[in-house]
């Protein structure tokens, strides 16, 4: 026991130690996940940042050579330029043509004066104080393009920046040569190398205002990035800024363009970042609590069986004392049992029997001896008499004995000299040897007698009930129609308006009472017709287009009363039914009834006919309303048969509904298939059969 009570510890231990050593396991496995994903992250940014820059620096190169280009064509044209002439215009006008990039042209002296440009004199934005000022400096201290902090202009509305090359003729500088960029040129050159990813690239000054953003974003042009420094400080690598983008925490990446003053952000939201990792963060706490769970369930498990073996151990040594006694209580059992037990060998022959077989099979104890066998008990019972006329007594004891010892299992009744019937039951068991079980069955003979007895007395009174319920029914409707008759009456105010309004409403709630009565009068009235076989229908051609359309009126202040659509499905071409048109109508406009007291407010219900390969005929109504189990569909084909639910238990009704629609189909031939589910909806499918040989066939229920 001591042992045990160890073990039990030992156990509890190790399936706390196996889920600590889990648990850093799996944390230390999602950390190098997340930090993988953020190296992974960063490696895109930094190839997406080289592919900007090799489109920036192309750009840039085409802008340059556009401008020397234009440097050297106009120093061809001489030191005597007038302002505004034709022949540098022209030139201007040549190079713009030839350029993707750049909207206008000016060239501008060293005073900040204007002296040539496309759009003309009148058509010049740019500010003395923008192209002479830090652009100007720069582009005289380096023999190369520079760009201006962004411009909105005001002739176009559009932000835009300025490209400026000194204008030198030989060493002589003569002033600047201004292209106009517009800042959406950068902003589609880099949205091909986004793609559909969350990726935004933006273009900076060095100072950290933005010149260009991808995604497009003329509200952050001309505005220093906020936390530039942060980012700045972060040059060819991946940081962690809650004041970028908008606010929102992203993973940022800048890379300086050489040369350029200039500088590339890469940029992208942590939530698309880790949003992987977060989804595998949620999986692996499930997992955890998974794992979690099945040790815990486990070790109590082995907890508990341990126990169980404990108790077990002490158990063992009562259970040896009591096999001694359960032997020699089972060999007193076997003697006192009320049914006759007899045990063969596989051969035949008998080895063990009680006294209750002897008495049942009205067998002679002094023919019962050890050593005896099954033949020898089917010769003496055939002689006896006991299997009628037998011509040779042997060869038929031998061959029901050779029959029955050859089957793992054997069962007949039959009657015994003695009066009574007895069952006999004959079962192979392990070992080869077969049990024969004898039960008398006289008295349950009897009962199966007197049971058949019933069940025609009681189809005698189901039948006296239906015409009982025919009777009754024609005898409720006649006063019930007075009823209905004085009810509107009264509510249509036939003797006059110099009546009590609430009389008014009190017939209504009279008549509409009444009505209901009276339709389930009428539908227990069909019901018992059919019980008795007194119904008849009368099959004609029917036009379904015209039957769905009166069913739709016919069914109008139900669906209304619900707001219920219904939605009908009819084959293109004419479709004719052979039936009973009034059953069929009666059979649509209570399954219809049916969908809408059972389905929400507002809820459709559909109805469809469709023509079979094989020619017959399926109509199928189907709702969204509270639906059955299926196992309580055959329930509600019954009658009075009501399936209660949640739902259905506030609604009215006295449950034959379908047990008429099935009823109805039996007559036509047809069949009725009910698919259900709860909260789902339920699916009413009618089959009819193919069209009969003729017309106005009367067909008797």
């Amino acid at each position: 026991m001591i042992a045990l009570t160890r073990l039990r510890w030992l156990v509890f231990g190790l399936s706390g130690l196996f889920l600590v050593l889990f648990t850093v396991a799996l944390g230390l496995w999602l950390y190098n996940t997340r930090l993988q994903l953020i190296d992974r992250t960063r490696d895109e940014a930094l190839q997406l940042a080289l592919a900007a820059e090799q489109q920036l620096v192309s750009t840039l190169f085409h802008v340059d050579l556009s401008l020397r280009a234009l440097e050297r064509r106009i120093e061809r044209l001489g030191p005597d330029l007038s302002p505004g002439g034709e022949e540098v215009r022209t030139a201007l006008i040549d190079v713009l043509d030839q350029s993707l990039v750049i909207r206008d042209l000016t060239l501008i002296d060293n005073d900040g004066r204007w002296v040539a440009g496309v759009l003309g004199p009148r058509g010049q934005a740019l500010s003395p104080s923008v192209t002479i000022g830090r652009a100007a400096e720069a582009a005289n201290a380096v023999p190369r393009v520079v760009l201006s902090p962004p411009l909105r202009l005001e002739r176009v509305d559009l932000w835009s920046v300025v490209a400026m090359l000194r204008w030198m003729e030989g060493d002589i500088r003569r002033g600047w040569i201004v292209a106009e960029l517009p800042t959406e040129t950068f902003s589609a050159m880099f949205r091909p190398l986004i793609g559909s990813r969350s990726f935004r690239i933006s273009l900076h000054l060095e100072n950290g205002i933005t010149v260009a953003r991808t995604p497009h974003d003329p509200a952050v042009i001309g505005r220093q990035a906020a936390g530039w420094q942060q980012t700045r400080a972060g040059v060819g690598v991946l940081v962690t800024s809650t004041t970028l983008d908008r606010g929102e925490e992203a993973l940022v990446t800048v890379r300086p363009i050489a040369m350029r003053d200039l500088a590339l952000r890469i940029s992208l939201p942590s939530a698309a970042v880790l949003a992987p990792w977060y989804r595998t963060l949620v999986g692996s706490a499930i997992a955890w609590v998974a794992v979690v769970g099945v040790v815990v369930l486990l070790t109590l498990w082995v907890v508990l069986s341990l126990g169980r073996q404990r108790l077990a151990i002490a158990a063992l040594a009562e259970s040896r004392a009591e096999i001694a006694n359960q032997r020699e209580l089972l060999q007193a059992t076997f003697e006192h049992i009320s049914e006759g037990l007899a045990i063969f060998s596989p051969d035949g022959r008998l080895l063990s029997w009680n006294d209750r077989f002897l008495d049942l099979m009205d067998l002679p104890s002094s023919l019962i001896k050890p050593g005896i066998t099954a033949f020898d008990v089917t010769l003496f019972q055939i002689e006896r008499g006991e299997y009628g006329p037998v011509d040779n007594p042997e060869a038929a004891a031998r061959e029901r004995v050779t029959r029955a010892l050859s089957l793992d299992s054997y069962q007949l009744e039959r009657p015994v000299n003695n009066g009574r019937t007895v069952q006999i039951r004959l079962q192979r068991i392990p070992g080869g040897n077969m049990v024969g079980i004898y039960i008398d069955i006289t008295n349950q003979k009897s009962h199966e007698r007197e049971l058949i007895e019933a069940r025609d007395l009681a189809h005698a009174a189901s039948q006296s009930k239906s015409r009982f319920l025919a009777h009754m029914s024609h005898e409720l409707r006649t006063p019930l129609n007075a009823v209905l008759g004085f009810a509107e009456a009264i509510r249509s105010r036939m003797m006059g308006d110099n009546i009590d309004p609430r009389y008014i409403d009190y017939a209504d709630h009279i008549h509409r009472s009444g009505s209901h009565l009276l339709s389930l009068i009428n539908d227990l009235l069909d019901l018992s017709r059919i019980e008795s076989g007194r119904l008849r229908i009368r099959i004609n051609a029917i036009d379904l287009g015209e039957l769905v359309h009166k069913v739709e009126i016919l069914s109008a202040g139900m669906l209304s009363a619900g707001n219920h659509a219904l939605n009908v499905s009819l084959p293109p071409e004419g479709t004719v039914l052979f039936a009973d048109q009034r059953a069929i109508e009666q059979i649509l406009v209570n399954l219809i009834s049916n969908a809408c007291k059972f389905s929400p407010r507002a809820a459709p219900v559909s109805l469809s006919v469709t023509r079979l390969p094989d020619g017959q005929m399926e109509i199928v109504v189907r709702d969204q309303g509270s639906g059955m189990p299926p196992d309580k569909v055959q329930q509600a084909l019954t009658p009075f048969g009501d399936v209660v639910n949640d739902y259905t238990r506030q609604h009215s009704g006295a449950g034959i509904g379908l047990r008429l629609v099935k009823a109805l189909m039996g007559l036509h031939g047809g069949a009725i298939e009910i698919e259900s589910a709860l909260d789902v909806g339920t699916t009413v499918r009618l089959t009819f059969p193919a069209s009969p040989g003729g017309h106005g066939i009367e067909v008797e229920g």
